[in-house]
């Protein structure tokens, strides 16, 4: 099967989740990640990385990939050697997770990373708490 035989399919089943059958959710998430994983010729990717919100002593972080994903993580620290980490929720496309436990008015690095089809990251990114 290619992904263009497989896509009217996936349409009509996700019309039929959604519309007509009582699914649980976490069957029909399942679902389209193997849709994902087993059609869709794309590698999972991570975009559009943003610091949403800076505390004093937090920093909250943002990004997207194209598959729903699991295993992300935001590793974070003073250095590259991200001596921290924070998990994200699993199999979702929009990322937001916080980072904790920083000191007032401090420089940090961090990286994004992800698993879907592939394991991927984003690093070297950086962020000042406030005062």
């Amino acid at each position: 099967y290619t992904t263009q035989t497989m896509t009217p399919f996936i349409q009509k089943v996700q019309r039929v989740i959604a519309l007509e059958v009582r699914i649980p959710e976490s069957l029909q998430i399942g679902f389209f990640v193997s849709y994902e994983r087993y059609f869709d010729p794309a590698l999972t990717d991570i975009a559009d990385i943003y610091v949403e919100e800076v505390g004093r002593d937090y920093v909250i972080v943002s990004w997207k990939t194209n598959h729903h994903t699991y295993n992300n993580k935001v590793n974070y620290g003073k250095t590259t050697t991200y001596t921290m980490s924070a998990l994200g929720e699993n199999y979702v496309k929009d990322h937001v997770v916080k980072l904790t436990g920083l000191k007032p008015q401090t420089h940090y690095v961090f990286e994004v990373m992800s698993q879907g089809k592939n394991y991927i990251y984003d690093a070297y990114y950086g962020v000042t708490t406030r005062e």
